[in-house]
């Protein structure tokens, strides 16, 4: 059996491993663009349910990557207006982003899985991958060319959202998760941090309505010394102004791709190239694997690999739109955060945005 994937981020090397372990026979070449030591990102929350995804690709190699991870937590903190709640939160531990590319495309080469970098690929490369191999897998990620290929057959539509948020290395000992509602310069803004390794760097992200990007001084020629201020001031200067660190500001605007179709003829796509949550339900990568777990299960047990694929769709589609339409709300939220945190006071602004993002207890 013949598969090739697009894309050599999370998605497309656990699909790669896992599907090499059911089927050790398959040829496997991955296609990336990108430098094999490229960063990109930042880090993940881990939780169980993930752990035991990445057990099932290599039960002797594990640990050694979760002796990577930070040290874990089962709390939250939620800061608004002097008000702080801590809340039970599933354990958890971070995970830098490049710890686990590495650690996932180790696992290939051990399996002599092929991966090609540097590789930049045409619409008609794409559809000569497609028609040399069984299988061929859009695994690369939100600006999918396999997805735009072959739009037509996915179905594929944009959930324009009116919000902008930025991933920010930071450097502070953090025990667990810190989330802070606050205002700067009038305009209400988000801040989120979780530690994401041994050596005190976090995952900071700022998120805020698009339209406060430029009331806010974020995205100007100051904006990382406006930024620093405003995340120094979000958790009680907790954080020192100089923690974070240089670095080009992307902001981002929540956009999320929809897709009624994740398979047309011999072609899947999984992660962020098909049906993808907002970042903020921390589902991302839980989604992806099982979805790769699905698809690569149903090629085992079924001989033809196109009706593999056909029960693929039939039944990870509804699961993934679940998960995003449950990520809509937290979007809807945030579109409105200025008029939340004009109109409540903190512990009721904690809990409207604790309810946005379905937790209840």
């Amino acid at each position: 059996m013949k598969i090739n994937i697009i894309g050599a981020g999370p998605a497309g090397l656990y699909f790669a491993i896992y599907i090499k372990n059911k089927i050790p026979t398959a040829e496997i070449t991955l296609y990336e663009k990108k430098a094999r030591e490229a960063e990109n990102g930042l880090g993940y929350v881990i939780q169980q349910e993930l752990v035991q995804d990445l057990y099932q690709l290599d039960q002797e190699h594990i640990g050694e990557l979760l002796e990577e991870t930070s040290n874990q937590w089962n709390t939250a903190e939620i800061i608004a207006k002097e008000e702080c709640l801590k809340i039970k939160f599933p354990l958890s531990a971070g995970l830098k982003r490049k710890t686990l590319i590495t650690y996932l495309q180790k696992l290939a080469e051990n399996r002599k899985i092929k991966i090609n970098y540097n590789t930049i690929l045409t619409p008609n490369n794409i559809e000569e991958l497609r028609r040399s191999a069984d299988l061929l897998v859009g695994a690369d990620g939100i600006h999918s060319i396999v997805r735009e290929q072959y739009k037509n057959h996915f179905e594929i539509s944009t959930i324009n959202g009116s919000n902008s948020f930025l991933w920010l290395k930071t450097k502070n000992r953090r025990e667990y998760m810190n989330i802070a509602l606050n205002e700067y310069k009038n305009n209400a803004y988000v801040t989120t941090s979780y530690p994401i390794g041994q050596d005190n760097t976090n995952c900071t992200i700022l998120e805020c309505n698009t339209k406060s990007l430029e009331e806010t001084g974020f995205n100007n020629e100051n904006g990382l010394t406006n930024i620093r201020t405003a995340v120094a001031q979000s958790f009680f200067n907790v954080l020192s102004p100089y923690t974070i660190e240089e670095q080009q500001l992307r902001w981002l605007t929540n956009n999320l791709n929809n897709c009624n179709n994740l398979s047309f003829d011999n072609i899947a796509l999984i992660g962020e190239s098909g049906i993808f949550p907002h970042y903020s339900m921390g589902a991302g990568l839980t989604c992806t694997f099982v979805a790769s777990q699905h698809l690569a299960d149903y090629i085992k047990q079924t001989d033809n690999t196109k009706e593999a694929i056909r029960i693929y769709n039939n039944t990870i589609t509804p699961f993934l739109k679940n998960t995003q339409t449950q990520s809509l709300n937290k979007m809807k939220w945030l579109e409105n955060i200025n008029n939340h945190y004009k109109s409540l006071d903190g512990y009721d602004l904690i809990n409207s945005f604790r309810f946005s993002q379905g937790r209840k207890e």
